[in-house]
């Protein structure tokens, strides 16, 4: 686990890329068209092959001789890994898996079962790290297709992160939030968790069954409950109406008067809302939207350090699916202070350590809220629903 690359990585690769691809002339304009491009780049790249090009040159004439240059592989690829752009990083979500594994050398005996299962036959490269001494790192890597893109930039290198956490008898798991991730924490799940079905409950954040007044609750004091910081802005919400279901209709037989009929057809629904500005929990749109029944379903707000003036990190969390069943959250980025005590207007990522130490306070402050929230008889004590 602890080297860069195994033998049965090698052995994976070797038989998950036996495909080959052959661009032609098409591929090479489709490739260089994207709108995303711009023409110095383009000349920039057609210099480089020897070919003198004006800079007053149209879009269309330099496409054209991008149609008739020859290309082997390096250089096409080379082209590919320069106009294509990096994939946005996946939001994330969580669990807690109650184990009685008792050390993290027994977790890593059933990522490697995980990985002999997976491995050959999805085409992922697994690579677990021991990052701490009750922390385990996995990174699953792997190839996904994408036909929504041209020819050239369909096949996708893709990487998902799973952080593994042992604290006593309760493993904490943080993901990225696709399908991908859910199916080996799946499997994760079934290796660890005892057998009895009381024992192996899993504890995730779900507000599927809170009403549209207990949802804005859990949002709110989750965004103002993050240890060490206090709530420095909400500046986007995204509203939802929780009551879908269509107003009381006649049954087939019956018969509709034609006016009223002609009315129903021109009335009008609103089913979801983005709200974006500052003080978005005080503005007289939401106060409205919250008391006609809609609740939230996304928030980004700021927060900053209660003890001095630091920087303004920017945080994200939402729920989806039916009912609000599946959520996840992000630590989106933060805006450095300035030597002059002023805030910058430009956000900047976080990474590395930061950035776990962020995600860590946000999804322990939405365990927390929803115990909290949930009345003793759902809750039975535990934070989430049972998976």
């Amino acid at each position: 686990w602890s080297s860069d690359v195994c033998s049965s990585d090698l052995k994976m690769a070797k038989h998950a890329h036996v495909s080959r691809y052959y661009a032609d002339d098409k591929d090479v304009a489709d490739l260089v068209s994207q709108s995303a491009i711009k023409s110095h780049q383009l000349a920039a790249f057609l210099r480089e092959r020897g070919i003198v090009v004006s800079n007053s040159l149209s879009r269309e004439d330099l496409i054209r001789y991008f149609r008739f240059l020859p290309l082997a592989w390096p250089e096409f690829d080379s082209l590919v890994t320069r106009l294509d752009r990096p994939d946005r990083e996946e939001k994330h979500s969580s669990c807690r898996i109650n184990a009685q594994i008792a050390d993290i050398p027994a977790i890593l005996e059933r990522l490697e079962t995980i990985k002999e299962a997976r491995g050959l036959r999805l085409a992922e490269v697994h690579k677990a790290t021991v990052v701490s001494p009750n922390v385990i790192e996995l990174n699953v890597q792997y190839t996904e297709t994408d036909p929504s893109k041209t020819r050239a930039l369909q096949r996708r290198e893709r990487q998902v992160t799973i952080r593994i956490e042992k604290v006593g008898d309760v493993i904490n798991v943080r993901h990225h939030d696709n399908e991908r991730a859910r199916e080996i924490v799946a499997k994760l799940e079934e290796a660890v968790a005892p057998t009895t079905p009381q024992a192996s409950r899993r504890e995730v954040i779900d507000v599927s069954g809170l009403s549209s007044a207990q949802r804005d609750d859990f949002f709110t004091r989750m965004a103002r409950s993050i240890p060490g910081y206090e709530l420095d802005d909400v500046h986007d919400l995204k509203v939802e109406r929780m009551d879908t279901s269509a107003p009381d209709e006649p049954g087939d037989d019956a018969e509709v008067e034609p006016d009223k009929a002609a009315e129903a057809d021109f009335q009008g629904i609103v089913k979801k809302a983005v709200l974006s500005g500052t003080g978005l929990l005080f503005s007289e749109d939401y106060q409205r939207y919250s008391s006609g029944g809609f609740a939230i379903s996304k928030m980004v707000w700021t927060i900053r350090e209660t003890s001095n003036a630091s920087d303004v990190v920017e945080l994200m969390a939402e729920c989806r699916g039916e009912n609000g069943a599946e959520f996840r959250y992000d630590a989106v980025g933060k805006y450095p202070r300035l030597d002059d005590g002023l805030v910058s207007q430009h956000r900047v990522p976080i990474r590395g350590p930061d950035k776990q130490r962020f995600l860590e306070l946000l999804e322990g402050s939405a365990f927390s809220t929803l115990s909290t929230i949930r009345s003793p008889a759902q809750s039975s004590g535990a934070s989430g629903q049972a998976s």
